[in-house]
């Protein structure tokens, strides 16, 4: 089960505010994507939340990409983001059937200075079965930022988020909604124009381990090899 919200501003501001993704239960995994239109801007870690391995990445032709994760317990309505001034665009998504002791996988982040519209997200490699696989980009224009088409095999999430004004940011998630097979996943996302500012983010979330079925008494091993002797 996975539930989004998004928000992204229209002004420059020091924060912003997410509202926790409805349904969140104590469990859950949350996982926040954040997408700022700045090589130099940051975000500070909100109190309870880990930063998301690989992250953060700041592409020198101007975005930075920042990723947290979190173990639901008992959950405010919302989180505020914090750091320095400027636009925003956040997506929190909840997942549920996810590891809480090492929920993340494997994690990776990367930034595209070749101007283009399709740029991959970097692979990662899964190592145990039944994985969910998210991804995520973004990217900055002079005058508008991109909207994301959602990459073959995959389910969106955010929609694709643009602040307004001049230097827009943008970010778009998506993820298999399923479990996935062992494998190396990478996903190709197309935006719908050619920028040499993108980032790109793949996430595979553990799944929560299996109950080990109690062990069988040795008596009750050694009466049914009893039975079957004497059949």
């Amino acid at each position: 089960m996975a539930r989004t919200t998004a928000v992204n501003s229209t002004i420059t501001t020091s924060s912003l505010a997410c509202s926790v993704p409805a349904g969140t239960a104590s469990g859950d995994v949350m996982v926040a994507l954040i997408s700022r239109p700045s090589s130099g801007a940051t975000v500070s870690t909100p109190s309870g939340w880990s930063i998301l391995s690989g992250f953060p990445v700041q592409n020198t032709n101007g975005t930075t990409f920042c990723g947290f994760y979190k173990v639901a317990a008992s959950e405010p309505a919302s989180y505020t983001f914090a750091g320095s001034t400027g636009k925003w665009c956040i997506a929190m998504a909840t997942y549920r059937g996810v590891d809480n002791g090492t929920p993340i996988h494997a994690s990776a982040a990367a930034i595209d200075t070749t101007s283009r519209a399709a740029h991959a997200s970097p692979s990662v490699t899964t190592t145990v079965a039944d994985c969910w696989i998210l991804t995520g980009y973004c990217d900055r224009g002079t005058s508008s930022a991109s909207t994301w088409a959602t990459p073959s095999g995959l389910t969106s999430r955010s929609g694709s988020l643009v602040t307004t004004g001049t230097s827009n940011n943008s970010l778009a998630t998506f993820d298999t909604n399923a479990d996935e097979p062992t494998g190396s996943y990478s996903y190709s996302a197309t935006a719908s124009a050619a920028q040499n500012n993108a980032s790109m983010c793949t996430v595979a979330l553990a799944p929560a381990s299996a109950v080990p079925a109690p062990p069988v008494p040795a008596a009750v091993l050694l009466q049914a090899a009893s039975r079957a002797a004497l059949r």
